[in-house]
This record gives structure tokens, C-alpha cells and sequence, in this order.
């Protein structure tokens, strides 16, 4: 079959409907970084059927600012597309591919329930309410997970105003909708960084004319970007924080997406910060040990030797730990260690045990649209520790309250592997550094952005920053000191749906 100049990895339904003229040619492709199109795409029809959306005239489109988007019929939601795409990192530049390639990996984005999906929709703009349901709506006024700013707690679900709300609150949209977890945000300030550096011309990237190239944002607090003042936003009217904007509100728009083009996702580098899902900081209990003994007894520990510990009280949410720091000596078996000092005092099966590795990744193999609450209960929520895999940070992590901005001098910032059981895979999927590529300062190629380290059992990560955050608000940031039952007027929620094949 001739191809008339199409890709030949399209499936035959993408061919067909190319060739029948619905489409144009590499219109399913998420294209490279500096072309017109750039970062989003249209879905196929049995994908945004699947989730009850409708396409937008243009979706199909390589050139239309409608280009791969949506409307979630029963929430008003507009929803971007991003397809399936494979990434591969040389130094600080990020390659991408719409197929497998040697020295690429599967962007974790696309991996679900232990399946490959097509792509993500992603909400277009900050969270809001639509008659009871999470939405996407231009110039609506962003909730929060406070009672003095739009709470989420009018949603039908009736979430609780705090950060672990996040999930009923994204259930109000569709039994099918989930959090944003953190790993999309880093796959779109990938795509960012990308296309920025990539671009000739601010009409192939709007936010290119001013440093640094990435999306700007209402965060000044005076409804500006603090980079970009020409860059400015509308009140959403609340008289207490009258800096909080509409959702969507930039002028000039385009300036404020992910890819610099009217086709973009907006609302990324300040406004509201966005409680994320997919990373979690836990304790685990179940250790045992005698005072002035180096034996410890864990069920299924999975620590290595030189891993640092620390021991505590019962956890409790939101804890932190400035506890005695023991190094594991050996590994004697799957549910025994010993350290190299003996045990201060006796630890019980109810302590605490925190690590720098006790950070927790949700597991490609679980299902992210299953997690419809904040519950510790095994089995039941959001913080069940057996739906994560651990992951070290302990380097980065180091201490609490220390921000680790990315970039440093010509460093590469973020480690590469293809193998996506490695730590160095699951950190740079969650937009974690190298210790060595990251500074007190950071650099402008990554727009100053940093995380901000902290111990918190039960924690919420936070992106994206807020609207009198300056310069530490962006794409790059995360912040990792607030926790599940945590509440504040300028932290939201957005929500995104898989596209399965």
C-alpha cells in the first residue's frame, strides 16, 4: 500500500482517516520542538469518545488553534491531547520521537494500569466549578482547598478543603478523571523547555521574546508575569486576594501556554500551585529492634547497604523527622538488616522508619483512576504504600527547607536511563535533578525553577507556584513541605484523563 508520504508507524485507522482527507499528513504526530503544533495533538475518535468528549473544529488540524482539542461534555471541561511520545536526554537537550528508538524511553505519561496508552488529556486551564463538577473553563474563577477561595468543597463529591481532597474532587468531573500527577507536569515542562530553545520566532512560540523561554505567568502579585510585565491577567474578583486571577485570563494568551501557541495548556507558572498525585512521602512501620543492638527487623525493607535511617515516634500526618540517623551495615536478608551503630533505644513495630528513599511512586501497574480518596487504609486510598515503588532522593533530599533550583553552570541537570525500573528514569520522570545539576540559584535555561526539600509524612507535592511567588514560580518548581490534611486559598487542583489504544 502506497503511503502518500505519511509516517510509517501510523496505525491503519490514522491512515485511513488521513487519506480520506479528515486530516492532515503527521497530523497525529506530536511534531518536534520549533514547529507550528508543537506539543499537542489530535486523538483518535474511539479515544475521546471513550471519556464522553468531542472534538473542536480544527482539532485535526496541524496549524489550528484548536489543534488537539476538546470538550468534556458533562463537566464543560477543554482538554488538550498530548500523544504517546518517546524522550531521550543528551546533556540538557531533550529529543523527542512518536516511536520506539534506540537510546529513547516510553515517557512515563503513557503508562497506565501496566498498558501503553495512545496519549493524556490534560485540562487546558487551572481547576474549576462547573454547576458541581471539576472543570476546565476559560475565565472561570480557580478553587482551592480553602474555605476563603472558591473550596473545593462545593463540588458534588463534596471533597474536604485540603490538599488530600484532590481526588474526590476529581471524581466530580468523571468517575474516569484523576489528579494531575506530578509526572505530566514534568513531561510538559519538557515539551516547554524544548520548544523555547528550539524556536526562531515568537510566532512559532509567543514567550520566546522575553527570558526565560517558558510559559509566563500571573505571578508578580500584581497580575503579571514578574519577567514579563506586558504579560497580565483579570482578577477573579475575590476582594481578600484580588491577585488571584481567572483561569486562562493571559493576555497575550499564547505567551502563557506550554507550547507558546493558541493550541497550549495554560495556567502553569503561577496563579494557584496544584496539589499533584503519583509521588508521595511516607513513614513505614513495622520495624523492630533492641536497644544497643544492630539487628533490625522489617518485612520486605528493600534498603540497600549505606542506605540512610532514622527512627520515630507513631507517625502522625504531617510529622517531621529530626530523629537519630543510622546507615544500613548489611543486608542479611528480604526482611533483615543490621546498622553500623547499635540502636539508641527500642524501636517498636508502631515507630516511624524514614529515609531519604521513602519517597513513594505510584507503580506503572496500578491503575491512577482508582484512586478516589485520600485514605491511608491498605487498599482503599491514595496513600496505600503497596500501590508505590520506592524511590531514592536521599541525595537530594538531603536536609528540610532547602531549595534545589535546576541547573548549575553547565551541569546536566537531569540523570537518563531506558531502563524504567531505575531510579535515574523514575527521577527525571518526576522532574527531580541530579544533586550535581542543581545550585542555590539555578539557571535561566530552566527558568530559576527549584524544589523545595522537606520530610513530611503524608505529603502532597505542590507545582507550579502561586501568584506572588516571582521567580520561584514555573513549570520546574515542586514543593514538598505540606502534606494530605494540609488547606490553603492558593493551592488547586487540575485533572487529566488516558487515552487508551
Amino acid at each position: 500500500m502506497e503511503n502518500f508520504g505519511f509516517k510509517d508507524y501510523y496505525t491503519k485507522s490514522q491512515m485511513d482517516a488521513a487519506l480520506a482527507g479528515k486530516v492532515d499528513a503527521n497530523a497525529y504526530s506530536l511534531l518536534q520542538p520549533g514547529e507550528i503544533g508543537f506539543g499537542v495533538a489530535p486523538a483518535l475518535p474511539a479515544a475521546y469518545a471513550a471519556i464522553g468528549a468531542v472534538p473542536y473544529d480544527g482539532h485535526d488540524q496541524i496549524a489550528s488553534p484548536n489543534r488537539g482539542k476538546y470538550l468534556h461534555t458533562a463537566s464543560g471541561a477543554d482538554l488538550y491531547h498530548i500523544p504517546k511520545h518517546y524522550v531521550k536526554y543528551v546533556g540538557n537537550t531533550a529529543y523527542f520521537s512518536d516511536v520506539p528508538q534506540d537510546g529513547y524511553v516510553l515517557d512515563r505519561s503513557f503508562i497506565n494500569a501496566g498498558v501503553e496508552l495512545d496519549g493524556v488529556f490534560v485540562f487546558a486551564y487551572g481547576g474549576s466549578n462547573n454547576g458541581g463538577k471539576l472543570s476546565s473553563q476559560k475565565n472561570a474563577a480557580p478553587l482551592s482547598t480553602s474555605t476563603g477561595n472558591n473550596p473545593i468543597s462545593v463540588l458534588d463529591t463534596v471533597p474536604e478543603n485540603r490538599y488530600g481532597g484532590i481526588y474526590k474532587a476529581a471524581k466530580s468531573c468523571d468517575s474516569d478523571a484523576f489528579p494531575m500527577p506530578i509526572w505530566q507536569r514534568a513531561m510538559i515542562a519538557r515539551l516547554a523547555k524544548a520548544h523555547g530553545e528550539a524556536s526562531s520566532s515568537t510566532a512559532v512560540c509567543a514567550f520566546t521574546d522575553v527570558a526565560p523561554y517558558h510559559p509566563k505567568g500571573n505571578n508578580n502579585n500584581a497580575l503579571a508575569d514578574h519577567a514579563d510585565t506586558s504579560v497580565t491577567f483579570t482578577s477573579a474578583g475575590n476582594a481578600t486576594y484580588p491577585n488571584c486571577a481567572l483561569t486562562g485570563s493571559g493576555v497575550p494568551f499564547a505567551k502563557t501556554t506550554h507550547n507558546g501557541q493558541e493550541c497550549g495548556i495554560a495556567d502553569l507558572n503561577g496563579n494557584m500551585w496544584e496539589a499533584m498525585s503519583g509521588l508521595i512521602y511516607m513513614a513505614r512501620t513495622g520495624a523492630t529492634g533492641t536497644t544497643g543492638t544492630n539487628a533490625v527487623a522489617l518485612t520486605a525493607h528493600g534498603y540497600t547497604v549505606g542506605q540512610k535511617i532514622a527512627f520515630g515516634a507513631t507517625p502522625s500526618s504531617g510529622a517531621t523527622y529530626n530523629t537519630a540517623v543510622y546507615e544500613v551495615a548489611t543486608v542479611v536478608d528480604a526482611d533483615n538488616f543490621t546498622l553500623t551503630t547499635v540502636l539508641e533505644r527500642d524501636i517498636l513495630a508502631t515507630d516511624g522508619i524514614y529515609t531519604g528513599k521513602t519517597f513513594y511512586m505510584l507503580k506503572e501497574s496500578v491503575d491512577i483512576r482508582v484512586l478516589a480518596d485520600d485514605s491511608t487504609t491498605a487498599g482503599t486510598g491514595a496513600f496505600d504504600l503497596s500501590l508505590y515503588d520506592q524511590v531514592d532522593m536521599s541525595d537530594l533530599f538531603q536536609s528540610n527547607g532547602v531549595w534545589r533550583k535546576l541547573g548549575n553552570a553547565a551541569e546536566q541537570v537531569f540523570e537518563f536511563s531506558t531502563d524504567r525500573n531505575s531510579d535515574a528514569y523514575r527521577r527525571t520522570s518526576l522532574g527531580m535533578p541530579r544533586l550535581a545539576g542543581s545550585s542555590a540559584g539555578g539557571t535561566t535555561e530552566y527558568g530559576n525553577d527549584g524544589i523545595y526539600t522537606y520530610f513530611r509524612h503524608e505529603c502532597v507535592p505542590l507545582a507550579c507556584g502561586g501568584w506572588n511567588d516571582s521567580s520561584t514560580a514555573g513549570l520546574g518548581a515542586a514543593y514538598f513541605f505540606f502534606y494530605r490534611t494540609s488547606s490553603y486559598y492558593g493551592v488547586g487542583v487540575r485533572a487529566s484523563f488516558v487515552a487508551l489504544a
